[in-house]
């Protein structure tokens, strides 16, 4: 493999980790956004490689910006209207 390929794929596992975590953070099915990115990325064939294609890139990036303007809008919400939990012991 190329550094060309290999520059590639680690964007696209940087990419993927990425939205793992968001989608943990925002309760979210990591595994259905992924895939809908492209397949590949959760394929649990042995052996499968991950599309690297510029389209994968590209979705991965777009799915990353929508997932942290949703963050961003949860967070929103919650400062505007927090929610108190008041818990009195008798």
């Amino acid at each position: 493999m190329d550094s060309w390929q290999n520059e590639r794929l680690h964007r696209v596992s940087e990419y993927v980790n990425v939205v793992y975590e968001l989608c943990t953070v925002l309760g979210i099915d990591s595994i259905q956004i992924l895939a809908d990115v492209h397949p590949s990325l959760v394929s649990s064939t042995p052996g499968q490689t991950k599309n690297i294609s510029n389209g994968t890139i590209e979705g991965l990036a777009q799915t990353i910006h929508s997932l942290r303007e949703e963050k961003r809008v949860r967070l929103l919400k919650v400062r505007v209207n927090p929610v108190f939990c008041c818990c009195t012991k008798d």
